[in-house]
């Protein structure tokens, strides 16, 4: 299986991608990379041997199917634990190719690759060569997210702001989305797509609202992806909330008392680490979730409780 990854890099939005193959089922490599990169971080623990490996050892409906994943999204935070690939700039990249050589210690296929997603160009020229190196990708996780780390307040919009943050959230998706799933879809008839989104679709960011719209555009780009790839490649999103990452540790606001105050409206009482959302995401990718697409899940602590 071969993961696929991309991170805002500049304004002009660089992008870096990884993919990996290895020798077990389907399944196991992609709990493998996962756990290396796809949506952990610097801050998530190893976690060798965890029960996490134990419960996804089991095969697909093809058996001992090889298996190719693609992420794009953080090289840091949730980006690095699950992800085969990272960073764009000198210093993101040397971060992705610091990953690849981790699994390759572990006797796995590693390979990273650039791209700018917001560019059409870029995104099937990606797809060519990734396929070109694995032959094919069977789970793509689209971890992107520009969150405007930097604006405090909705006041501070700017335009500029505003076309970053729909270009990498919104375009770069759909694009990664469509290139991959059409190639799922007209070359293997197979495949599953896991999409980052966010619980700020359920309650809205007074702080960035244009961070709260580009989650909400993603919902409907895996809605309309889910019917038109179905029945054989599945389109899902995952809502984590507030996850531990360098970024977030990074931001004022969160210095000066917005983590006791997710922290005293969260449920499970815990800001989780990067490594936590690992196993959904695995679980939305995996065989185990084969009656689901187009569905969204929250994984949030309890945080924002939707309705029936």
């Amino acid at each position: 299986m071969n993961p696929l990854t991309s991170i805002p890099q500049t304004p002009s939005m660089p992008w870096a991608a990884a993919a990996l193959d290895g020798h077990r089922t389907l399944a196991e490599k992609a709990y493998a990379a996962l756990h290396e990169g796809i949506v952990s971080g610097a801050l998530a623990p190893e976690h060798e041997g965890s029960s996490h490996e134990r419960e996804i050892r089991r095969p697909d409906r093809a058996g001992h199917r090889r298996g190719n994943r693609v992420r794009h999204g953080n090289c840091r935070g949730a980006g690095r634990r699950g992800s085969r690939y990272r960073g764009a700039l000198p210093e993101l990249g040397a971060g992705a190719e610091a990953t690849a050589e981790r699994i390759r210690a572990r006797g796995r296929r590693a390979a990273t690759f650039q791209a700018d997603i917001a560019n059409w160009d870029d995104v099937q020229r990606l797809g060519q060569e990734i396929v070109a190196e694995f032959g094919r990708v069977d789970v793509l996780v689209n971890n992107v997210g520009d969150m405007a780390a930097d604006q405090m307040s909705w006041r501070e919009l700017t335009s500029e702001a505003i076309d970053h943050t729909l270009a990498v959230d919104i375009k770069g998706t759909m694009l990664m989305t469509h290139e991959f799933g059409r190639r799922m879809l007209d070359d293997q008839r197979s495949g599953s797509i896991v999409n980052i989104g966010s619980p700020v679709v359920v309650e809205g960011s007074p702080r960035a609202p244009q961070y709260a719209a580009a989650k909400y555009a993603i919902i409907g780009i895996t809605k309309s992806y889910a019917r038109a790839l179905a029945p054989h490649v599945r389109v899902n999103t995952l809502g984590p909330g507030f996850v531990e990452t360098e970024a977030l540790i990074n931001r004022e606001d969160w210095k000066s008392g917005r983590r006791e105050q997710v922290l005293a409206n969260t449920p499970m009482n815990r800001i989780p680490k990067p490594f936590d959302i690992v196993p959904p995401v695995l679980f939305l990718a995996s065989e185990d979730a084969r009656h689901i697409t187009g569905g969204f899940l929250l994984c949030d602590g309890g945080h924002s409780m939707v309705g029936a």
